[in-house]
């Protein structure tokens, strides 16, 4: 690991700079199926090249957006695109993903995998070739994962997950009896049917626990600061992220999915400007309204009716009927609704509501000073 040369102050928060010897450091490997980057994307793929390492991004279709200084790569190199994996619950393409690392891993030198919404704090270094964290107490995930070619816990991922209806011990002693009395009538269980993670954390703690290389995870602080629950705290205005990204944390863990829904629904679309991930965004020069976070079926559309309140990205500048905007931002306010429901309603952008309910709350204690308030009663009187 690193150590730092100086601690300077930037985009509100800390920005180390790190004496490393740049030329030996791990390239960093991920994973984007097809379609357009969003900001998320964005800023984890240049925070990697910002911090030195040179960045493959696989893929099997047309990618666009992508950040200068990354290296694209045919994802068919390792894994082709053939009996598409994806989880039947979630629908999410992670089971796909997962054998692609492991096998990326197997064939690559001097390889890191991170996932796309693993933000890099400061290069990553490592002499054993082993390189990954504890996420919780139970769990070491693969979403940052550096393991050796001659590595007997990677040697054990690639023969589970060769077989789609391989029978995972780590469920307990009940589930492996269960899904082998299907199979032996003739109904496997896909991997795909068994839990979320089957092939990821729960596979990699499992076999990194049995080969004995769980010895080399590091603690959670390091790559996994901020937990599933306190993914929130990433988004909260003014938030003293200290306690959780310290001097040894190497990355930070974003929740792509579950940021993207709650950035979408709740934040109208970007982070607060005075929240930790739009400090990072800031400190890597990423605009998220030039990479718009993208919805299940199109991509956020700017309002151009000119009948409807607008709001100025450039100056902040909120235009439209003054209690129509109040009304806007009060219902922001209650929460009953999430932003995309109200703008909806009200024909306008998510982000217009977000503004219209930030201009009241951060300005709250002016509207409703005492002295204000006594005048607001005479009149009515």
């Amino acid at each position: 690991m690193s150590l730092p040369v100086a601690a300077l102050r930037g985009g509100g928060h800390d920005t180390l700079f790190w004496k490393v010897n740049m030329s030996k450091l791990p390239v960093i490997a991920a994973l984007w199926m097809e379609g357009p980057l969003s900001f998320l994307e964005q800023l984890c793929l240049k925070s990697f090249v910002d911090a030195g390492h040179k960045v493959v991004l696989y893929h099997y279709g047309p990618v666009e957006r992508v950040p200068e200084g990354i290296e694209m790569g045919d994802a068919n190199e390792f894994l082709p695109q053939t009996n598409f994996l994806q989880h039947e619950r979630t629908g999410s393409p992670a089971l796909h993903s997962d054998l692609f690392r492991y096998k990326m891993l197997e064939k690559s030198e001097n390889t890191i995998w991170a996932d796309t919404d693993a933000y890099c704090m400061r290069p990553f270094e490592t002499d054993t070739g082993h390189y990954y964290g504890w996420e919780s107490e139970k769990h070491i995930n693969g979403g940052v994962l550096g393991l050796p070619k001659d590595s007997d816990a990677l040697k054990a991922l690639l023969d589970f997950t060769s077989d789609e209806f391989a029978i995972p011990s780590y469920y307990g002693e009940d589930y492996a009896n269960e899904l082998t009395e299907k199979k032996k009538a003739g109904e496997p269980v896909h991997a795909s049917e068994q839990p979320w993670g089957v092939w990821g954390p729960h596979a990699v703690t499992h076999f990194l626990h049995e080969t004995g290389e769980d010895k080399y995870a590091f603690p959670q602080e390091v790559l996994y600061p901020f937990t599933f629950k306190d993914r929130r705290l990433m988004l909260k205005r003014d938030f003293d992220v200290s306690p959780y990204v310290t001097d040894k944390t190497c990355s930070v863990h974003l929740y792509g999915r579950r940021m993207r829904m709650r950035l979408l629904e709740k934040e109208g679309g970007a982070p607060h400007p005075k929240s930790f991930l739009a400090g990072l965004l800031r400190k890597h020069e990423i605009d998220p309204y030039s990479a718009p976070i993208m919805t299940r079926h199109k991509p956020q559309k700017e309002e151009v009716d000119p009948e409807v309140p607008t709001y100025d990205l450039q100056t902040g500048e909120l235009r439209g009927d003054p209690k129509l905007l109040a009304k806007i931002g009060i219902e922001g306010l209650k929460e009953a609704k999430n932003f995309g429901q109200i703008a909806k309603e009200y024909n306008v952008h998510r982000r217009l509501v977000r503004a219209c309910r930030d201009r009241i709350r951060d300005n709250s204690e002016s509207l409703f000073a005492p002295e204000l308030l006594a005048e607001t009663g005479k009149s009515d009187s």
